[in-house]
């Protein structure tokens, strides 16, 4: 997800991925496994390696990580910003002109926006992010 793509793009990493997904929710019962899937994906990089290295109680260590002051989200402060200009309604060449990168890159950036989000359009992406600012990033500040 943080590169904002999947196992299935990968044929032979995809198949043994769905199936061992569908023998361990198997297993376990599908809440049982949706709630620990949930748990390990929303747990630190480190301490998800930790815990995969037999940590003795990496849920200890998850509990004293301080939240941050961003929402949880699969994106970047950049994508962020970005999908906040595109809920303004702006294309992305006035996008492009107003943080001095390519119509490219914003391209770029919003295809990555619409993947990590499972969304098809920039309506999905406009009612998600709509009343939200996006952070102050101006050319100056870059």
């Amino acid at each position: 997800h943080e590169i904002g793509t999947s196992a299935d793009n990968y044929a032979p990493l995809g198949e043994a991925h769905h199936r061992y997904v569908s023998i361990v929710r198997e297993s376990m019962g599908v809440e049982s496994f949706e709630e620990a899937f949930r748990r390990g994906y929303d747990m630190p990089g480190e301490l998800a390696i930790d815990f995969a290295l037999g940590a003795k109680d990496p849920t200890a260590a998850v509990k004293s990580v301080p939240q941050s002051s961003e929402p949880e989200t699969p994106l970047t402060r950049r994508e962020r910003e970005i999908a906040g200009l595109v809920a303004k309604g702006l294309p992305n060449k006035d996008i492009a002109e107003r943080l001095v990168i390519s119509p490219r890159t914003v391209e770029t950036h919003v295809q990555n926006v619409l993947t990590k989000l499972g969304f098809t359009s920039r309506t999905q992406i406009a009612r998600l992010f709509a009343g939200q600012h996006p952070a102050s990033g101006s050319a100056g500040n870059q």
